[in-house]
């Protein structure tokens, strides 16, 4: 295993990759208002995000290093300890926490790292691809799917040879 200040680092450029960065507060897919690389809602202070809010690149990358040590990786970190999975795992399962928050993480994937399992763990990641429509029925999002199938295939080893599109290449060993 990797020393852990460089595996957060890797988590952080992932993040980076698949939620992006923007610098102006910005409707996400649902009309929630986020900024920077994907703080939503409200800012760590509890303070609410506004249409025109902006900030700096490295405000953004501040508040998601603040964000995923406090709401994070003490999950992660208790369950790789537990469980004892590869750090592609670590940086996926991160992944997957920042983007639904550790009270919606159902025991599908505890199941799943229990077992060892990388199949039933891609299976359950693919169970968080869903929003709340305006009308309250959670419908599929296209954009979470592709999100749960980039964390899914980087978990997974990556393939021998050139790479187009290297979703690898981000937390690359």
């Amino acid at each position: 295993m990797i020393g852990l200040l460089t595996l957060k680092n890797k988590v952080e450029a992932f993040m980076q990759v698949v939620e992006g960065l923007k610098l102006s507060a910005y409707p996400d897919s649902t009309g929630i208002l986020t900024i920077g690389i994907g703080i939503a809602k409200s800012y760590l202070d509890g303070s609410p995000i506004r249409a025109g809010d902006t900030c700096t690149e490295q405000q953004a990358i501040d508040w998601l290093d603040q964000y995923l040590s406090i709401n994070v990786y003490s999950f992660v970190d208790e369950w790789q300890e537990k469980y004892g999975f590869n750090d592609r795992v670590y940086v996926a399962l991160c992944s997957l926490m920042y983007n639904v928050g550790h009270e919606r993480i159902g025991p599908s994937i505890l199941n799943a790292l229990a077992k060892n399992d990388l199949k039933a763990l891609g299976g359950a990641f693919m169970l968080y691809n869903k929003v709340k429509s305006a009308s309250g029925v959670y419908i599929i999002s296209l954009g979470l799917t592709k999100r749960r199938k980039i964390e899914v295939q980087y978990f997974y080893p990556p393939p021998t040879g050139p790479v187009t599109g290297d979703v690898w290449a981000v937390g690359a060993s």
